[in-house]
């Protein structure tokens, strides 16, 4: 019932965000640390691979930790047990990009883009086991929409599929005032 209250409130634009500097390897970093014991009691192994130097974007924290969150609740959703969970948070160019993949089952090819269409699900009967929606892809695209970003799908070489966010990068440096001495 949450995930369609959110779709319906950014739908509408009604969705709030606060967007201020904020390093994106670091929220990636909370929101994997907290689906670490769910991954793991469902025999998945969690690899987490960030850069060392800060990723400042201009984000809301609460909703990339919540985009980030159903990513990885994606993964442990329709991941078969003994799998893995690659995330990692890099600088490509001027962007930062994060991208969750996962091992076996994969999407066919020609049903990559209809994961973000709001109720999609690949195989209905699959989805009644884990509970999916259906919604919670779109609410991942409508966030990285509202953070001026872009998000794809494609099959990945872990046998799963790859969800790829970009996000312009910015360097960021505090200027300190005499106030801060």
């Amino acid at each position: 019932m949450n995930d369609l209250h959110d779709l319906s409130l950014s739908d509408v634009g009604a969705m709030a965000y606060r967007r201020v500097p904020i390093d994106a390897a670091t929220v990636l970093q909370a929101a994997a640390s907290s689906m670490q014991q769910r991954l793991g009691e469902a025999s998945l192994h969690l690899v987490l691979e960030t850069t060392q130097a800060p990723l400042m974007i201009s984000g809301d924290e609460p909703r990339l930790h919540q985009l980030f969150g159903n990513l990885l609740e994606n993964s442990l959703c329709y991941t078969d047990g003994g799998g893995v969970v690659q995330v990692r948070c890099i600088q490509r160019g001027t962007n930062a990009l994060v991208v969750v993949e996962d091992s076996a089952p994969g999407v066919p090819d020609d049903k990559m883009e209809k994961l973000f269409e709001r109720f999609y699900r690949v195989e209905a009967s699959r989805n009644q086991a884990t509970g999916g929606s259906g919604l919670g892809l779109a609410i991942c695209r409508n966030i990285v929409e509202a953070h001026e970003g872009h998000i794809t799908a494609s099959a990945s070489q872990l046998g799963g599929f790859a969800l790829r966010s970009n996000y312009r990068w910015f360097r960021y440096e505090r200027v300190l005032s005499s106030t801060d001495f």
